[in-house]
This record gives C-alpha cells, sequence and structure tokens, in this order.
C-alpha cells in the first residue's frame, strides 16, 4: 500500500515588472507685476536709509547755510533758536516758518529825521512794482507812504512785498525815496523769493545792474550806483545830496539778525 502524501497546491509567481513614470514639471513664474516690484526692492531696499538720511541733511542745511554765508563774509552772528524734534505739528510750522528781526519805530523815524527833500507827497497810496531782473527780484509790490513808526502797519504791508517809506519821497518825484523790506532766514519751504523776505536777494545785487519801479503805468528805470553794510546807528546815507532822483533800498543785515543794514543805492536814468 502506498503512502499518503499531502496535497500541494501549485503556486504562480508573480513577477513585477517595474514601469518607469516620467515626471513631467511645470515652471510656475510669477506675474510680471510681481517680479518688477521685487526689483525695484532689490534697487532700492540698500539706498532707502542714505536717500532718508541725505533729506535729513538737506532740511538742517536749509537753515544753517544762510547764517554760515554771512559768516564767512565777515560779521558776527547769534542765534537763539532752540533745536526741535520732529513733532509733526510743531515741526511742520517750523519748515514753513520765516524768521527775521524788526528794526524798530525809532529807527525808521531817524531815518525819515534825516531827509532833506523839500516836497513829499505823503497822500500817494496806489501800489507799485519793483524788479531787480538779475537778482530774482521781479515785480514785487511796492506800497505806498507806509509810516515806519507803527509797526502794525508796517508789518501788514511787509507781508505782501516791499515799502516806501512815508516822509521820503514817492518813486519817480523829485528827491529821495527810502524803499525798505525784510531780510530774514526761511524755512524748508519758504524761500527767499517770499514776498515776505524779498529783500534777503539784495545782498546778490551788483553796481551797474538796472531796476525798475512800475508806477502809473510807466516803467521808471533806475541803475544800481552803491552798495554797503552799514552799522545799525549810521544814517550817512540819507544826508547824501543828488541832483538826481534817488531811491534807497535797505534791509537787515545778516539775514535774520539784523545788528547792521544792509543798503543798495540806484539812481533813476
Amino acid at each position: 500500500m502506498l503512502p499518503i502524501l499531502p496535497k500541494i497546491e501549485p503556486t504562480i509567481q508573480v513577477i513585477e515588472k517595474k514601469v518607469p513614470v516620467k515626471v513631467i514639471t511645470k515652471h510656475i513664474t510669477a506675474a510680471p507685476h510681481t517680479e518688477k516690484k521685487k526689483n525695484i526692492e532689490k534697487i532700492i531696499g540698500p539706498f532707502l536709509p542714505k536717500i532718508l538720511v541725505f533729506f535729513g541733511v538737506l532740511l538742517i542745511l536749509s537753515q544753517i547755510l544762510p547764517l554760515t554765508w554771512s559768516l564767512i563774509t565777515g560779521y558776527s552772528l547769534t542765534s537763539n533758536s532752540s533745536i526741535f524734534l520732529p513733532v509733526p505739528e510743531s515741526f511742520m510750522q517750523k519748515l514753513s516758518a520765516v524768521n527775521y528781526v524788526d528794526p524798530g519805530t525809532a529807527w525808521f523815524e531817524a531815518v525819515v529825521a534825516q531827509n532833506h527833500t523839500s516836497k513829499i507827497d505823503t497822500e500817494y497810496k496806489k501800489t507799485m512794482k519793483i524788479t531787480i531782473e538779475k537778482s530774482g527780484i521781479t515785480r514785487v509790490n511796492l506800497a505806498a507812504n507806509i509810516p515806519g513808526n507803527n509797526a502794525a502797519i508796517y508789518d501788514k504791508a511787509l507781508k505782501h512785498g516791499v515799502a516806501h517809506l512815508k516822509g521820503t519821497a514817492v518813486p519817480g518825484d523829485e528827491g529821495l525815496s527810502v524803499i525798505y523790506g525784510h531780510s530774514g532766514v526761511a524755512g524748508f519751504f519758504a524761500g527767499r523769493s517770499s514776498p515776505q523776505i524779498v529783500f534777503s536777494r539784495l545782498d546778490t545785487v551788483s553796481i551797474g545792474d538796472t531796476m525798475t519801479i512800475e508806477r502809473d503805468g510807466k516803467e521808471l528805470r533806475y541803475i544800481i550806483s552803491g552798495k554797503k553794510i552799514i552799522e545799525a546807528q549810521d544814517l550817512s546815507f540819507m544826508s547824501e545830496q543828488t541832483d538826481k532822483e534817488r531811491a534807497v533800498l535797505l534791509t537787515c543785515w545778516p539775514l535774520g539778525i539784523g545788528t547792521k543794514r544792509l543798503i543798495v543805492i540806484a539812481d533813476r536814468i
């Protein structure tokens, strides 16, 4: 008798074949405006602190340079300005402020007292225009017969230009005319062309330059014949006699300090 053997189930061996899988990748590019923004940031980023420092220095120089110029020309400067912090309201006020010195009513009265013009029209009230083209003074308002002994009146007039001193000849009339205006240190947003301190530009006037004054539709032409800085007490310019119509332009010097006077003499052509 044969032995009974265990039943063997046939097995099927499955051989797995690896099929290579092709991976397809797609490069996603950034949107054009995003890429442009990143490029701008790369260019500007490193320079931004330097740009801020540059504008800060420029702001400081707008205050310091006018005073430094006066110092270089040999005149002592004193300043009681205080350091300010960039607090929004006070900072913006500082930027647009105009600082000047008022010579005082007594000084103007002394100037008028030295006038030797015999006939003076004190009733003329029309606004004239003054131009010294080479110095950037162009058709600035020239108020007539503004008294020097009333600070409220002449300060109001000088906010819009310059003034003819009442008690001296009106420009175009025979005799000596005195024309005065403020000079001062302007803030960053208020340059020397501001009507309030336009006579700060008198320091750029040269002998031989021409000046015109428009009065009653006529153009009066003058030539600059003199320019000097004098002591505040020196009124000798009023005693110089001339057979010409003469205008004396005056303002405080140094800018915004006023310890002296800058005068420019113009003779009618």
